[in-house]
């Protein structure tokens, strides 16, 4: 599997195309056994093994190099945001959803409590 990843716009123009493929000329979804839904599957199958980087944010803080070359292990960065604030998760950088880190035994995780939807995200942009 390659290592490269597709841009958000890639990805965007994939998907319109796949979503329509699969549901009937009525807009239901097509049956299965039906051409145009295997090939529609066909072509899903292969965008689903896509790469995507997933990342989460805490904050952000902007310091002097000199504040950054003075730091030592044990070190506090503070960040822009509270603790009771959620973490934003971003996919291939685009923000897709906030949630709150959880720990999972020994290792972090995130509980994800809200969906951004695309209007929220059209509007942040304008």
């Amino acid at each position: 599997m390659s290592d490269a990843f597709l841009t958000q716009e890639e990805i965007d123009a994939l998907l319109p195309d796949l979503m329509s493929e699969s549901r009937g000329e009525d807009g239901r979804q097509a049956v299965p056994g039906n051409t145009a839904a295997s090939q529609a599957a066909s072509q899903l199958d292969r965008i689903l093994e896509i790469p995507l980087q997933l990342r989460v944010t805490l904050g952000e803080a902007t310091k002097s190099l000199q504040d950054v070359l003075s730091l030592i292990p044990g070190s506090i960065v503070e960040f822009d945001r509270s603790v009771s604030e959620p973490v934003d998760i971003l996919l291939n950088d685009k923000l897709i959803a906030r949630g709150t880190v959880v720990t999972v035994g020994e290792n972090f995780g995130v509980r994800i409590t809200e969906i951004v939807t695309q209007a929220d995200r059209l509007h942040k942009m304008g």
